[in-house]
């Protein structure tokens, strides 16, 4: 299905209710119209160890990739949803010099200690080889979920297979973190929006776009008066009371999940009577399990203090 242009707006505003990217819908929908207007770019979707979620969550939007397809973007490397498979897909991938890189899922490391160890081939090439070779022909790097932003579940104890973050790989880049797990829809199609529009994108000190990782969970929580007040829920289901100790991570978790809400603005996770786990924590899942035990951990510094503005130029 393709979508008009005037149908994509529509869906862009609907995208930006919540928290929309500038702070003002008027303002997303302006950028919105500049995106129409631009030059036609490529995406490249590359795919390491994970579990496909991120994608699973993107294209579960209505018709999200037909949507780019109106702003001139293209996605014609993505494993999951493209045609080509094989030797077709190979050269597809060959042939392309992307304007923009998505990750999803960690990168594994090929040598460790000293044993050539293949965790993660794409068409016979270690993946950490192959990420590397498309990220020098590409001129923004995202990694998508929290498996490519800070390493995620592959990368938990004990790593057997050495998984690390995108960005631990590509160190001579800036790679844009959009952590979750799985990453929201709307926090990687405005990321994109916002690069190919070349608006600047204020990051953090973990190099996550401010605009959706500036404020704590538990911040914005709906249950925070009855923190507040010290009403903590002690069993499950529990429509009142704070769920910090049932296990709540909201504390560490920086996203604004209670504001934008999920699955086309439905719900989220405390809503729905469970605790957050902290998906988007940088030392998922680690740090922040068992999920339903009390958070039992030193806070670590706000990351409100911005570390730069990216541009696509």
């Amino acid at each position: 299905m393709k979508v008009t242009r005037r149908e994509f707006l529509k869906l862009a505003g609907a995208i930006g209710a919540s928290a929309v990217m500038m702070g003002y819908k008027s303002e997303i929908l302006a950028i919105i119209e500049k995106a129409a207007a631009t030059p036609g770019y490529t995406i490249a979707w590359l795919q390491g160890q994970g579990c496909t979620g991120c994608t699973m969550s993107l294209v579960q939007y209505p018709d999200i990739f037909g949507a780019l397809g109106n702003l001139t973007v293209s996605v014609p490397f993505h494993p999951t949803i493209m045609p080509e498979a094989g030797h077709n897909a190979e050269e597809v991938l060959e042939d392309l010099e992307p304007d923009f890189l998505v990750v999803e899922g960690a990168v594994p490391i090929k040598d460790i200690l000293g044993v050539d160890t293949h965790y993660c081939d794409v068409f016979g090439i270690p993946f950490e080889d192959l990420l590397v070779e498309v990220a020098n022909r590409s001129e923004v790097v995202v990694a998508a979920g929290t498996c490519a932003a800070f390493g995620g579940i592959p990368a938990g104890n004990p790593n057997p297979t050495d998984a690390r973050p995108v960005s631990e790989v590509l160190f001579r880049k800036t790679v844009i973190n959009i952590p979750g797990c799985p990453a929201h829809p709307d926090w990687m199609v405005l990321t994109l929006v916002a690069a190919i529009t070349e608006e600047p994108i204020v990051l953090d000190r973990l190099n996550r776009p401010i605009v959706f990782f500036g404020e704590s969970v538990h911040e914005k929580c709906e249950r925070l008066p009855f923190c507040k007040s010290e009403k903590f829920a002690k069993t499950f289901p529990s429509p009142e009371g704070c769920l910090f100790k049932l296990g709540c991570k909201g504390p560490v978790a920086y996203a604004d999940c209670p504001t934008r809400l999920w699955n086309n603005e439905t719900n989220w996770c405390v809503r729905a009577g469970a605790p957050c786990i902290a998906c988007v924590y940088e030392d998922f899942p680690d740090k922040v399990s068992p999920f339903y035990e009390k958070l039992m951990m030193v806070l670590p510094p706000e990351p409100h203090v911005e570390r730069h503005r990216h541009g696509k130029r």
